[in-house]
């Protein structure tokens, strides 16, 4: 709900993938609460697979037509909404295809528990409307639900999913065993005023349906059976093993007898010679398949699979089940296929949503859902009114001013700011073919040779630590040297990780790496970015926002503050979250003060983010002689449902770390609290192509703060980046607080300036420069792990839990953490 005084652009009508849903429903919704239960011979088991709780569901409301006379929309798992008024309370619905058969029966429980009216949904639209927390959400659930409910059952994907994606429109393969799907993402918003749909293009990878075995045998590079099976006989099994496990771990296939569906809970060698008990006799696989399904095994030394605990089915047997998110890191060539096929421009994305929301792909118009509702959406997307703000005036050495060309600027003929001062340096390097390619690479930096030696990869630190000792051998009183350039191979992973390890937590020496295929003949741009990342890591300055622009004068008194927290992967309990917090300590914000800390895994809220700021604090006032004015705290990852968690708890805790420091030091630092928001679906589509660049994309600076915006915080979209390649996305902040009493359009300006002042680009990026900086620095957390905890190895396949002393114990703080060693 943005303040708009004091605006300042060129208005720009756009379109956006909202779409307005003219009619809400005018019934009132019964909102119930649903228990399911299996009905064994021992104590019912609630039933916990959505699949099945769909199925079980829809046919409780065929066997009940008297009862459910018009169609409840259910979410998959405890809640279901209707207009009729359900009665009676208890049901048992049969899902054997014998309806004599004493199994198959499930008991489901179903009781009332809230009623939504017609102007429960008006208030989500009016001012302050979204703070009414559990009704609120209860609200938009019924509607999202009523909304994706019939191209999720059509599709087969969890009904209370915002996506859902077909079968028909893949991506054959993108790496091994993974396919691309490509579908559809909706998702319902009260916006001021309006209830719209977000509706966007949407792709995910998946597993290969089809013969498990073959699958298999496709992700361990094998064409065929036999050599696949010697994979995890000889020396390397275990870890082909543990590979596969990863691979394979919760993916659910469909097995003998009746193509029962069962999820995969470990891995099996030689599955058809596995004996098991049998009544009073021992048995193997094989012949168990041999008596009961008539079928031979083929390969019987194969692995197999174990589910439900203890039941194992041969891999040749199981198929999986089509339609499963790939839900672990995708390797780099996988990524770049999935880049290549979901990028598409502006004008062919707006019209791929289009033709969804008119046709039945989408289902609006011939939804019985939607139509019980009397629900009605507009065909076409919404025009909302936006602003091009200009880019902030970004100076270069001798005052120099960039010129800045949608968003991008050239630095040829350019000095730094404030170039750093180089002591000595070194050159490593471990690339067995480098020969005198490394020495034409450093005379583009310099014209003078520096110590040049060839690394040994046994004995990584060693060859460093000889390389930087004898560049300094000669300067007096022989200080570190400022910097160690490092020749890496091609593909080099561990190697990089064991030189920053050494540089950032050893030594304290900032390096640089660059790997073959790009210094043998670099161009002038891949030459800039290694030099701009050198002089920032050293502690020189690039370039800074000129003095005359209000932001940057703001800044003189200000700390800003990057947070952020990553998480381990999906299913991963065994490894914790890392908290980030960068904070700045000059004037132009180019210097940062760095500080990582673990916490539980998937928790999202910091835990020590009052703390952490403290610290932060003391090395500003030691840097600049004075407190800061203003604290600026740009936090990154948190969801829409999070806005109130991070009041009560993350903004709590700073202003009492503020109150503290007013009590003591008689200085009251005025907090603003922006969360910075990548991950959503709001896209902006020019109207006119005049105000287009070459991508088909919007200028950069576009501002969006009227028409979506927020029920009750000031928020905006800014579209801070030019266009390289498929549809910009823009970035929403949200303000939550401001005791700055900042404008929002003194807060777009603030936010637009630091997005022109990330170091290692000559280029506007989509966020701020301190939300780049704290994501960084998340990702190099492994880094300052100690080696033997192997944090980057995310354990798929281990159940333990996190031992949190262990990790806290195990991370350490860059001793450069002064300086910009993340970039």
């Amino acid at each position: 709900m943005s303040d708009r005084s004091g605006v300042s652009g060129t208005s720009v009508f756009v379109f956006t993938n909202m779409f307005r849903i003219r009619d809400l429903p005018k019934k009132d919704f019964n909102h119930y609460n649903v228990i399911m239960k299996r009905v064994p011979d021992g104590p019912p088991a609630e039933v916990k697979v959505r699949d099945r709780r769909r199925e079980i569901i829809h046919k409780l409301q065929d066997d009940n037509p008297a009862i459910f006379t018009s169609r409840a929309s259910y979410d998959g798992m405890h809640s279901m909404y209707s207009v009729a008024e359900i009665t009676q309370e208890n049901f048992s619905v049969s899902m054997s295809k014998n309806p004599n058969a004493a199994r198959g029966w499930f008991d489901i429980a179903i009781k009332r528990v809230n009623k939504i009216s017609p102007s429960d949904l008006k208030k989500l639209m009016s001012p302050n409307g979204a703070n009414n927390g559990q009704a609120n959400s209860v609200a938009v659930n019924l509607l999202q639900i009523i909304v994706s409910q019939a191209p999720n059952i059509r599709h087969r994907f969890a009904l209370h999913s915002k996506s859902f994606y077909i079968n028909d429109d893949k991506v054959p393969t993108i790496g091994p065993g993974i396919q691309l799907w490509h579908g559809f993402f909706q998702s319902v918003r009260p916006v001021l005023n309006n209830m719209l749909i977000n509706i966007d293009t949407s792709s995910a990878p998946m597993y290969k349906a089809g013969s498990l075995l073959d699958v298999a045998m496709e992700f361990m590079d094998q064409k065929e059976i036999r050599p696949f099976i010697r994979l995890f006989d000889g020396d390397r099994g275990p870890f082909a093993l543990r590979t596969l496990k990863s691979f394979l771990k919760g993916v659910q296939v469909n097995v003998p007898p009746g193509e029962k569906k069962v999820k995969i809970e470990d891995i099996v060698l030689h599955a058809g010679y596995l004996e098991f008990e049998k009544g009073a006799k021992q048995i193997r696989v094989m012949d168990h398949f041999m008596e009961h399904h008539r079928y031979t095994l083929r390969n019987p030394h194969a692995f197999g699979v174990r589910a439900n605990k203890s039941a194992v089915f041969p891999a040749e047997v199981c198929r999986i089940v089509p339609g499963q998110l790939y839900k672990k890191k995708l390797d780099g060539r996988a990524t770049s296929e999935v880049i290549k096929h979901t990028s598409m421009r502006p004008d062919v994305r707006l019209d791929k949503i289009k033709k969804a929301v008119s046709s039945d792909i989408l289902a609006y118009r011939n939804s019985p859902f939607m139509r019980d509702a009397g629900m009605n959406v507009d065909i076409d997307p919404l025009t909302v009114q936006g602003r091009r703000i200009e880019p902030p005036a970004v100076v270069y050495g001798d005052d120099r001013l960039a010129n800045i060309q949608n968003g991008g600027w050239n630095v040829t003929r350019q000095k730094f700011r404030r170039p750093a001062t180089i002591v000595a340096w070194a050159v490593v390097t471990f690339d067995p073919a480098s020969s005198g390619a490394v020495t034409g690479f450093v005379r583009e930096f310099r014209q003078e040779e520096p110590e040049i030696r060839a690394g040994n990869e046994a004995r990584v630190n060693q060859s460093l630590l000889e390389a930087a000792q004898a560049c300094v051998s000669n300067v007096p009183g022989k200080p570190k040297p400022s910097f160690v350039l490092v020749i890496l191979p091609q593909n080099a992973g561990p190697l990089r990780k064991a030189v920053k390890q050494w540089g950032d937590m050893i030594e304290g020496i900032p390096t640089q790496c660059v790997r073959a295929g790009k210094y043998e003949r670099p161009s002038d741009q891949y030459l800039n970015n290694v030099a701009l990342k050198i002089n920032t890591k050293i502690g020189g300055i690039n370039s800074v926002i000129a003095d005359r622009v209000p932001a940057a004068q703001f800044l003189t008194h200000c700390m800003v503050v990057g947070c952020d927290v990553a998480h381990p992967s999906p299913g991963v309990i065994s490894r914790p979250s890392i908290a980030s917090l960068v904070a700045s300590l000059d004037e132009c914000a180019t210097r940062y003060h760095t500080e990582v800390k673990v916490q539980p895994p998937r928790q999202e809220a910091i835990d020590d983010i009052g703390g952490m700021l403290q610290r932060a604090i003391v090395q500003y006032r030691a840097c600049r002689n004075n407190f800061p004015d203003h604290i600026i705290v740009y936090r990154d990852g948190v969801s829409e449902g999070e806005y109130v968690q991070v009041e009560n708890n993350e903004i709590a805790a700073i202003q009492a770390k503020l109150d503290e420091l007013e009590v003591e030091r008689g200085h009251k630092a005025r907090l603003v609290f922006i969360v910075v928001s990548k991950r959503h679906h709001v896209r902006f589509f020019p109207k006119d192509q005049s105000n287009t660049d070459r991508s088909g994309n919007l200028h950069a600076g576009l501002v969006v703060d009227t028409g979506i915006v927020h029920s009750t915080y000031i928020d905006f979209y800014l579209q801070s980046q030019g266009g390289l390649k498929g549809t910009s996305r823009p970035s929403h902040y949200i303000v939550l607080k401001n005791n700055a009493g900042l404008t929002t359009d003194q807060l777009q300006q603030l936010s637009y300036a630091l997005c022109h002042v990330y170091a290692a680009a000559t280029r506007s990026v989509s966020i701020p420069a301190p939300v780049y900086y704290a994501d960084r620095l998340c990702a190099r957390a492994d880094f300052q792990f100690k080696p033997e905890l192997d944090f980057a190895n995310d354990g798929a396949t281990d159940t333990s839990e996190c031992d949190l002393q262990k990790w806290r114990e195990g991370l350490g703080q860059a001793k450069l953490n002064q300086q910009m060693y993340f970039i």
